[in-house]
Parts: structure tokens; C-alpha cells; sequence
């Protein structure tokens, strides 16, 4: 596993061994806040730093650190090296993989959790990795090598997840056809461990088939995207696909996800399948509309439903810029099912509805 030492090693040379002329620096604090019926109202704040190595010409650097629940994490700290039909990124990364809105089974690297496309503040956590990019024959490669990491979720004040995995390996091929980018992929996933409150799981290696396709459809100009990823070892699919159509100041999205780790039947609910980041159920529909009031104000309003339990969970995000450095959220939401659906059995922690408000403070 590379350590954090390796990372800062890394830096150090950067900062000091190549030369810089500029420096990108923003820093972000977000204060939330979160009630609903039957929780506590809760308050957090965090921070987060964004550093950036500026004019150089084959050289790329960044670094995020981010303080959330006290505790510290280096979440983004990487160099980049370009040369000719080539790059070369080491250290702590983000990887784009997928094409899905809400869902991206192909997505091994760094996989976002359930409702991550309407948070204003989210970012994906960076995982240790060295990838090579190739560009050959009209085509974008990646090759990728990907450390064992070992991280602690706190769900809520009872659940702890300690997740710890093997090293990945990655080869994607991606490739622009009649204004469709069209990519494959292999993935060598490593074991999973997972840890919850004390009790044990295990998800074992496996080799992951993936194909995804984004583009639009002639004439109409409507967006679609299909990705699907097939985890042969254990025999399981998953796919997404969906559509979006822009209109003047709205903008409407509506995608399908199917889940081959779940059940149709509530009754064989896996439950274990939470803790591992997956649905419980097969079959998901997320539409949402988005309305763009101004340059300051949008407003959007999404749905996640599983159709196998008819559980349902509406939310709306009203995202407001009031000026270059303060913007503000308020996240609604509304809880629907019955005690044993995958989305009502939260109404007994949460009750049927709550509101979250978000303050980012940028400079």
C-alpha cells in the first residue's frame, strides 16, 4: 500500500526539484446542518484546500485536503507527467470511469454512494494509484495500478463500516464513433474486508467486463448513456442507462438502474449488501428536473425508487450563488414505504421527512 509518506515524498520533490512559476490556491469551509422527525437536529462543519501548480508545460500537481467529522484525510495529492502521446499520474487520484449519473458499475476506483449527483459539496474520495494514458490510433488507453487502502465509515453513532481492500488493476479503451464516446474495460478487482461492528464480510476477487457508451440521438439531440459491467467470478450484471433532454432553462434526466446482487423480494433482502455500498433491490428509476432560475439560482427536484418494494425516497435541491464567495443549499427530503422496503425502514431512524441546509464558503 502507498503510504502517506510516499504521497508528501512525492510533493516535496514537486514543490522543490521542478521548477513552479504559479500557484492555484482555494479553500473552501462548509458549515451543514441536518433535522429531521425523528433524528436530533445535527451541525457539522468542514473545510476543504485546493492546490494547484500552475504554468507548467508538461507538468501537472494537485493536492485536496479536507477535514470533515474530525478527522483529516489527504484526499487528492498527485503529479502528473505529459509527454508526447503519454501521461503519467502518480499519487492519490480521482478516476472518471463510467458514464451513469447516480450509478457507475464499471466505476471500481472510486465508486460514489447513493445520491452523490445532487449534493452541491460532494467530491469523490481519491484512491492511491499509478495510471498510464496512452494516445494511439484515435483511441484513449488507461493503464492502472491500483494500492490496497483500508478506510473507517461512520454511518451514524452505532453503525461503523471498516472497509479494507486489495490492490486493483485496470485497462480501459475508450474511443469517439459518430459523436459517441464508446469505452471497454477490464478490471482485476482485489478481496474486500468488511468490518461492522465487529462482525465480519468478504467479498472476494473477481475479473470485471465493462462496456460504456455516452453520446446523443440524431435529429432529436436528446443525451443517452448505457454502461453495464458484468462481475464474471460471481456471475452477477450490472447496468445503467438513461436519458436527458435540455429545454430552454430546464433540464429533464431520467435513469435505469438494475442491480444483479439484489432481490426482487423484500423477504430476501441481503442486508450486507448496504454496508458493501450496493442497493438491496434489482430494479431503479431515478428521474429528475432541473430549472434554472438564474445565474444565482437553480432548483432541482429528483426521485429514487425501487421498483421491486415500491420504496421511495423524493428529494429537491434549491442551489443558490450569492455571490463569488458564499453559495447556499437547502436539501429537502420526503421518505416513502413500508417498515420491511429498503427505503421505508429508514423512515425509523429518520421519520418521513427531513431538511438538510449547506453554507460553502469559498476563497
Amino acid at each position: 500500500m502507498v503510504k502517506l509518506k510516499y504521497i508528501l515524498a512525492v510533493y516535496i520533490f514537486s514543490f522543490f526539484v521542478l521548477p513552479c512559476y504559479a500557484v492555484d490556491l482555494t479553500s473552501e469551509v462548509i458549515l451543514s446542518a441536518v433535522s429531521a422527525k425523528k433524528s436530533e437536529a445535527s451541525s457539522d462543519i468542514s473545510g476543504r484546500i485546493f492546490l494547484k501548480l500552475l504554468d507548467k508545460k508538461n507538468i501537472v500537481s494537485d493536492i485536496h485536503y479536507q477535514y470533515e467529522d474530525s478527522k483529516h484525510r489527504l484526499n487528492v495529492a498527485y503529479v502528473k507527467f505529459l509527454k508526447g502521446k503519454f501521461d503519467l499520474v502518480v499519487g492519490r487520484q480521482l478516476m472518471a470511469w463510467g458514464s451513469g449519473y447516480n450509478f457507475n458499475p464499471t466505476d471500481i476506483f472510486n465508486s460514489k454512494p447513493l445520491g452523490a449527483a445532487f449534493d452541491p459539496v460532494y467530491y469523490k474520495t481519491g484512491r492511491d494509484a499509478v495510471t498510464l494514458t496512452s494516445y494511439h490510433f484515435g483511441a484513449m488507453t488507461d493503464f492502472v495500478y491500483a494500492a490496497g487502502y483500508s478506510i473507517e465509515n461512520e454511518v451514524s453513532s452505532d453503525i461503523t463500516i471498516d472497509e479494507t481492500g486489495k490492490e486493483d488493476f485496470g485497462l480501459r479503451i475508450k474511443k469517439n464513433v459518430s459523436d459517441f464516446d464508446i469505452a471497454l474495460s477490464y478490471t482485476k478487482l482485489g478481496e474486500r474486508e468488511f468490518e461492522v461492528n465487529g462482525t465480519e464480510y468478504t467479498d472476494n476477487d473477481d475479473n470485471v467486463f465493462g462496456v460504456s457508451i455516452k453520446g446523443s440521438i440524431p435529429k432529436i439531440d436528446w443525451g443517452i448513456w448505457l454502461e453495464a459491467a458484468r462481475f464474471n467470478d460471481q456471475e452477477k450484471d450490472e447496468f445503467v442507462t438513461g436519458l436527458e433532454y435540455i429545454y430552454d432553462r430546464w433540464t429533464f434526466n431520467c435513469e435505469y438502474y438494475y442491480n444483479g446482487f439484489g432481490s426482487k423480494n423484500k423477504a430476501n433482502y441481503d442486508v450486507n449488501l448496504l454496508f458493501k455500498g450496493r442497493t438491496l433491490g434489482v430494479d431503479y428509476i431515478v428521474p429528475s428536473a432541473s430549472y434554472l432560475f438564474s445565474e444565482k439560482l437553480t432548483i432541482t427536484g429528483f426521485v429514487f425508487s425501487n421498483l421491486n418494494d415500491s420504496s421511495t425516497i423524493i428529494g429537491s435541491v434549491a442551489d443558490y450563488f450569492y455571490n463569488d464567495i458564499i453559495e447556499i443549499a437547502i436539501l429537502p427530503f420526503a421518505v416513502f414505504g413500508d417498515s420491511s422496503s429498503e427505503y421505508g425502514s429508514q423512515k425509523e431512524s429518520v421519520g418521513d421527512f427531513g431538511v438538510q441546509g449547506l453554507i460553502k464558503l469559498a476563497f
